[in-house]
């Protein structure tokens, strides 16, 4: 018997490989997630562009590929 929270994971996984331009997109807020992290000045000059648009300061969630709750959560903290 297979998990419904995995199943669930694979037809979310499943729709968004339908949608090339949404692929693109989470590839490439997983690379800028990864750089941010990686890097206390471009966190910090995040920080600062964050403060002078009057923004609410928030991380970039690495996301893990086997779990779209992750990548969500990472579309939507940079959106919004």
């Amino acid at each position: 018997m297979t998990c419904i929270c995995h199943t669930l994971n694979l037809c979310v996984k499943d729709a968004w490989a339908k949608h090339g331009d949404m692929m693109k997109a989470l590839t490439r807020l997983r690379s800028l997630a990864r750089a941010v992290h990686n890097s206390p000045l471009l966190e910090s000059e995040l920080s600062e562009v964050n403060e002078q648009l009057g923004i609410q300061a928030r991380r970039i969630a690495l996301d893990v590929v086997t779990r779209y709750v992750e990548g969500a959560t990472s579309v939507s903290n940079v959106i919004l």
